[in-house]
């Protein structure tokens, strides 16, 4: 493929905010796709420079909707796919999760690659350490499977998440949600370098930018959320990183729908 990038933020030849930037998380995703999709639909969420849904074109998908938040990573996105050829297929849409789709779409297969920088959403504290991390995961789960097909596929990614012993409370409590829609999930996790300090100070100067949010009350956030840390029945001992693949057949989705 050939792509049109930005440069993260944290190179020292960056000269502005990154709206499309390619990092090691946007290498783990592609390496972790199917090396065949012939003939499926796929859904691209968190679409960004387009990277993923177009490498699945690459592969053989019949068409791709690719969702995305930021304007100018859709336009960057549509201008990679007639880059490559494949704007016929691909279809990049500004999209606040699955706000764009139709109600009637469904998809064989799923990718989504969440923000690499985790964050809370609005005002609201979280109330356990599940969701205090990558919410645009969490916040989609509910209204995912009413757009995959029955025996329908996928991987979620979700990173820097608080965990212990090599497992996160945030990916048994997807995958807690994820079997109540008659998905089997299979997770990789692995330990990220970022200490624990460092991940809580970047949801502070996250919560501090925001234009609607007074520093007292960004503080008090901190407060409740370091108090999360402090459960001696939930122990952390790091921040990880989690590859989640998903699978559900025919068989699984009936016996879903009448629980």
């Amino acid at each position: 493929l050939y792509l049109i990038v930005g440069v993260p933020p944290v190179y020292t030849t960056a000269t502005r905010q990154c709206n499309t930037g390619f990092d090691v998380s946007s290498l783990i995703v592609v390496k972790s796709l199917p090396t065949s999709l012939a003939g499926l639909t796929v859904l691209d969420v968190c679409s960004g420079s387009g990277i993923q849904g177009l490498l699945c074109a690459r592969r053989g998908a019949d068409s791709i909707v690719g969702l995305e938040l930021n304007e100018e990573a859709v336009i960057t996105a549509r201008a990679n796919a007639i880059l490559n050829d494949l704007d016929q297929r691909v279809d990049f849409r500004q999209s606040d999760k699955l706000a764009a789709l139709n109600a009637a779409e469904r998809f064989d297969f799923v990718v989504c690659n969440t923000p690499s920088v985790p964050m809370i959403s609005g005002t609201i504290v979280p109330t356990s350490l599940e969701e205090i991390g990558n919410v645009v995961l969490v916040d989609l789960l509910a209204q995912l499977s009413a757009h995959l097909q029955p025996d329908a596929c996928g991987i979620l990614c979700a990173w820097r998440s608080f965990g212990f012993a090599g497992r996160t409370f945030q990916a048994n409590d997807i995958a807690s949600q994820l079997a109540e829609k008659g998905f089997a999930t299979t997770v990789h996790v692995d330990r990220a370098p970022n200490t624990i300090e460092s991940i809580l100070r970047g949801l502070e100067i996250e919560l501090e930018r925001r234009s609607s949010m007074q520093r007292t009350e960004a503080a008090t956030i901190m407060q409740r959320l370091r108090g999360q840390l402090q459960q001696p029945e939930k122990p952390v001992d790091g921040v990880y990183n989690q590859v989640i693949f998903i699978n559900r057949t025919r068989q699984q989705a009936k016996r879903a729908s009448t629980t």
